[in-house]
């Protein structure tokens, strides 16, 4: 299925299902976006340790990340996040990889 299959990605991020909103701390504002959070559990073996930690990710249209920069504040169900990186996929979507405050 490729992107023109599904123009319309607002579909993916209705807010009475699975999508919450998240507040990036701009330069000029602060900007609500609707996406997906996710923050995955995960295990990282570092030779004889193991650290358990979380990888927070806000999965979102592309076109409405198109202004947010790594280091900047996001806010999401109440908890402090900052940006390390904006992944857009291609299709039209973007993963925002975030870092807990």
């Amino acid at each position: 299925m490729g992107h023109s299959d599904w123009e319309d990605l607002s579909e993916f991020f209705d807010d009475d299902e699975f999508a919450t909103g998240a507040f990036f701390k701009t330069s000029t504002g602060t900007m609500a976006v609707t996406g997906i959070f996710d923050n995955a559990y995960l295990l990282a073996e570092t030779g004889e340790v193991d650290l358990e930690t979380t990888q927070p990710r806000f999965t979102c249209k592309a076109v409405d990340v198109l202004l947010v920069e790594r280091e900047q504040e996001v806010t999401i169900d109440g908890q402090l996040f900052s940006v390390l990186t904006v992944e857009p996929d291609g299709t039209g979507m973007a993963v925002v990889v975030l870092a807990n405050e």
